[in-house]
């Protein structure tokens, strides 16, 4: 693998983002050419949720994903989404899922490589309007 993994954590309150052992996660990938699937997880007491593969930068990675009950002091917040990013020649298509245990309301998102910058070409949020 020559890329690195994309990770996301959340925030609420107008606190800091959350950087405790609040999160759970776990992750699948299939790669082409005849490369292995793999499953990841994370325990669930991890400091970040893995979302994915930052591919090589020789193509734009895509990622999707959303965010459950991000405004519901109810429940804990949800995280599904897949991605598709080129990883050293070879395709990679990968689904994830994570948590955090925090039923605050979420104010705060911050995407993450493993070292340097993410090089954004676009960015889209949609959300609902609560009422």
């Amino acid at each position: 693998d020559s890329g690195q993994a994309f990770w996301i954590r959340l925030g609420a309150d107008g606190a800091s983002v959350d950087t405790a052992e609040n999160y759970f996660w776990s992750a699948m990938y299939a790669q082409t050419g005849g490369a292995t699937s793999i499953a990841r997880h994370g325990g669930d007491s991890e400091t970040i949720i893995r979302a994915g593969w930052a591919g090589d930068g020789t193509f734009k990675c895509i990622h999707i994903f959303d965010i459950m009950n991000a405004r519901n002091t109810g429940v804990h917040t949800n995280i599904t989404g897949q991605y598709f990013a080129k990883d050293g020649g070879i395709w990679v298509h990968g689904s994830f899922g994570g948590g955090w245990e925090n039923t605050a309301k979420v104010d705060k998102l911050r995407l993450e490589v493993g070292s340097g910058n993410i090089q954004v070409n676009n960015i889209s949020i949609y959300g609902i309007k609560t009422a």
